[in-house]
């Protein structure tokens, strides 16, 4: 690992100094005319130098307009809104089976929930047995 973060180093280090080489070898391009040049100079005459410009050559500067602030109104504070927390459902406190139900009991604030089980009552005893001899009619 050590290696070759040296190895990055020397060519980061290299490819920096490539181009001061160039130079330094004279390998730069000197002109046409092997160092040679051209100086064009040019003649001008620049607008008078003055505090103001007369009327065509400046736009006049307009200090902005002013408007008064607009009047303070007070008002009341809105209502505060009211909420209404909603209805808790409605929740089946008795369970049918036919062998008896089960019967919520508690709020479940106050008092946990809980399932109690009630089974039904024994059937009523049936009518007499049936006799064995018919009965005339």
């Amino acid at each position: 690992m050590k290696k070759a973060l040296a190895v990055l180093g020397l060519l980061a280090i290299l490819t920096a100094l490539v181009p001061m080489a160039a130079e330094a070898g004279g390998g730069g391009h000197h002109g046409w005319h092997r160092g040679g040049s051209r100086v064009f100079v040019g003649v001008g005459v620049g607008f008078p130098c003055c505090g103001f410009y007369p009327w065509p050559y400046y736009y006049p500067y307009y200090y902005p307009s002013y408007y008064p602030a607009p009047a303070v109104v007070y008002s009341s504070p809105a209502p505060a809104p009211t909420y209404t927390q909603p209805q808790a459902p409605q929740v089946d406190r008795e369970v049918v089976f036919a062998e008896g139900r089960y019967i919520l009991q508690g709020d479940g604030v106050s008092t946990p929930y809980k399932w109690v089980w009630v089974p039904n009552p024994p059937a009523p005893p049936s009518g007499p047995p049936p006799s064995a001899t018919p009965q005339p009619r």
